[in-house]
Formats: C-alpha cells, structure tokens, sequence
C-alpha cells in the first residue's frame, strides 16, 4: 500500500492506493474502522461479510467496522483501488 496524501496532520481520515494483479487477491481483513474503496481500474471479485459482489472501474464499496472482507482481481488487468478509512 501506498499512502497518496501526507498532509492530513491529526485528521482522523486516511488514504491509500493499492494494486491487485490478475489472479491474485488480498487475505480477508477485520478492523476497527469504516472503508470505503474506489476502484479505479480493473474488475474485482469482493467477499464482504460472506456475500460475493462483483465491482469494475468506476465503483464504490463501503466497508462496517468488524465485517470480514477480502478481494481477488476477477479481470485480465491489474486492478487499481483507492482507499479511505476513518474511526
């Protein structure tokens, strides 16, 4: 992961960028905060809380606190996400 803004001082948001390529996924995560991902590119198969969503380029995915979550790139490109988090 890649943070993409350092200026945020003592903001409670945070950001960052990452990249999942063809095949490859991400292990299921828990954490104590709210998410949301911007995928700008590509085509993600997303498990979110046990149900399967697919999610392409121009989408949104909003993530509770807690909730398991975990990704895999379900296209033939690498997949770019934008995150934000918050407490």
């Amino acid at each position: 992961m890649h943070a993409f803004v350092d200026r945020l001082g003592n903001a409670p948001l945070r950001s960052s960028r990452f990249t999942i390529e063809p095949g490859c996924g991400t292990g299921e995560d828990r954490h104590a905060v709210h998410e949301i991902w911007f995928v700008a590119k590509g085509q993600l198969d997303v498990c979110y809380d046990g149900e399967w969503y697919r999610v392409e380029a121009g989408q949104a995915l909003f993530f509770e606190p807690w909730r398991p979550h975990f990704t895999r790139n379900a296209g033939d490109e690498s997949a770019q996400i934008f995150s934000v988090w918050w407490a």
